[in-house]
């Protein structure tokens, strides 16, 4: 399916390539500037091979930005998401005190 299958990480039989998302969002941004590029460039009737440089370097520019931008990015989700594990902790269910507590509570709705 995939050519790198090394990348791909398997959940349930499914293949995904995306395991950064610092990738996805420096790839987004620089495509996002080659375009803006690409459409100012043809706006103001610059020739083609003009618009085109100056749309890879933007691109270029752009995946360097979108690299640092999606570094911050993961680097926030990642502590945001610690911090909400370590305030809110789930108990462990195979403890026998949690199952009444599940019957409790389906009784409870399907009494209502």
């Amino acid at each position: 399916m995939f050519a790198d299958r090394a990348r791909c990480a398997d959940v349930k039989g499914v293949f995904r390539i995306v395991d950064n998302p610092t990738r996805v969002i420096s790839g987004i941004v620089s495509l996002s500037g080659f375009l803006v590029a690409i459409v100012a460039g043809l706006a103001a009737d610059n020739p083609a091979d003009v618009v085109l440089v100056r749309a890879l370097l933007a691109m270029l520019a752009c995946n360097v930005l979108g690299s640092i931008i999606g570094a911050v990015a993961h680097w926030i989700g990642t502590q945001h998401v610690e911090r909400f594990k370590q305030l809110h902790p789930i108990e462990s269910t195979d403890s026998p005190q949690s199952a009444p507590v599940v019957g409790e509570t389906l009784e409870k709705k399907r009494a209502a």
